[in-house]
């Protein structure tokens, strides 16, 4: 017996109570894209009305696009840019004493 055929025999074995619940699921399975993770299948549907400031704030986003006013992804500091300003001694490559050690394992 195939896989369809189970199932259609396990639909036919259904309670009428049951029936449109398995439906509902089977409708749900068909229409979810292969692959999904099943809680993003479950999770609600934003229906949520945007607000006046959800609005004003995309708005916002867009301008600050069309102006290049955009975040870079490029390092915002320069290697060595406070080379001589901090320093730092050897001992900040000492192991740290056990139970500092043990602290930050825990």
């Amino acid at each position: 017996m195939t896989v369809k055929e189970r199932l259609h025999l396990l639909v036919d074995l259904l309670p009428d109570s049951e029936v449109e619940v398995a439906e509902r699921v089977l409708e749900a399975l068909s229409a979810a894209p292969a692959g999904l993770p099943a809680f993003l299948r479950n999770a609600p549907a934003d229906d949520e009305p945007y607000t006046d400031e959800e609005r004003a704030a995309v708005e916002e986003a867009y301008e600050a696009i069309r102006r290049g006013e955009v975040l870079s992804d490029e390092p915002r500091r320069q290697r060595g840019s406070l080379q001589g300003e901090v320093i730092v001694p050897d001992s900040f490559f000492d192991p740290l004493p056990e139970e500092e050690q043990d602290a930050w394992s825990q």
